[in-house]
């Protein structure tokens, strides 16, 4: 009957909070690691986003223009930002666990 707190996880949308997140989805980008699929929205979302440096170095999305939209880019920089800082759960003992 809904979440419990141990299944919330928090990204702070600061520069701090998303940077780790940004630098590793824009390498995985650069490298040729992600596929929106030809999706045209994402392709849009994607010529409205430039990266913003602050005085640490932190990256953060943001609108090239005012009437750009981003929000799938900045959900897709929270969630692997959630990715890489949360590893995941292997258990040995499952038996559909296939080790190739």
């Amino acid at each position: 009957d809904g979440f419990d707190d141990t299944a919330i996880l928090e990204v702070s949308q600061t520069y701090a909070g998303m940077s780790s997140g940004c630098t590793a989805l824009e390498a995985a980008v650069l490298a040729g690691q992600v596929d929106a699929g030809a999706n045209p929205l994402m392709e849009w979302c994607v010529g409205n986003v430039v990266v913003q440096r602050d005085g640490k170095d932190n990256i953060y999305p943001v609108k090239r223009k005012s009437r750009g939209r981003i929000d799938p880019v900045v959900a897709l920089a929270i969630a692997w930002n959630l990715a890489i800082r949360t590893p995941p759960e292997v258990v040995a003992d499952d038996p559909d666990l296939v080790v190739v």
